[in-house]
C-alpha cells in the first residue's frame, strides 16, 4: 500500500513533535532549564506541516493536518514530556490542572493559525 503525501507529511509532524517533546524533556531536566524554549520549534513544525500539506492539498487540508499534529502534542507529546519530567517550571500538582481539553483547543487554535502561515508563505 502506498500512503499518499498528505498522511506522510502529517505522519512525519507527529514524529518530529516527538522528537522533540522526548529530546527537549530530557535535555531541560539534565541541563536544568525551561522545556519551554522548545516551543517555537513545535510552532515551526506545525508551520512546516501547513506549508508542504498546502502544496498539494489547499488550506484547508494544510490546518487539518496540521491540527493533527498539534492534538497529538497536546496528548501523546503531553504524557512523554511529563512521564521523562521535563522541566516545565511547575510542579507535578499544577501540570495535573491544566485539564485535557484546555490543551487539547488550546492546540487545535494555535496548529490552525501556524498551518495557516504555512500554507501562506507557499503561496507567495
Amino acid at each position: 500500500m502506498i500512503i499518499n503525501e498528505l498522511a506522510l507529511y502529517t505522519l512525519l509532524g507527529i514524529l518530529l513533535v516527538t522528537i522533540i517533546d522526548a529530546l527537549g524533556s530530557i535535555a531541560s531536566r539534565k541541563l536544568d532549564f525551561n522545556y519551554g524554549y522548545f516551543t517555537p520549534l513545535s510552532l515551526a513544525i506545525y508551520m512546516l506541516v501547513g506549508f508542504m500539506v498546502s502544496k498539494n492539498y489547499g488550506l484547508t487540508w494544510a490546518v487539518i493536518s496540521a491540527c493533527i499534529v498539534g492534538v497529538f502534542d497536546a496528548t501523546a507529546g503531553w504524557q512523554l514530556s511529563v512521564a521523562l519530567k521535563a522541566n516545565t517550571g511547575l510542579d507535578d500538582e499544577q501540570l495535573e490542572k491544566i485539564s485535557l481539553g484546555y490543551r487539547i483547543f488550546g492546540m487545535i487554535g494555535i496548529a490552525a493559525l501556524f498551518g495557516s502561515l504555512g500554507y501562506f508563505v507557499a503561496q507567495m
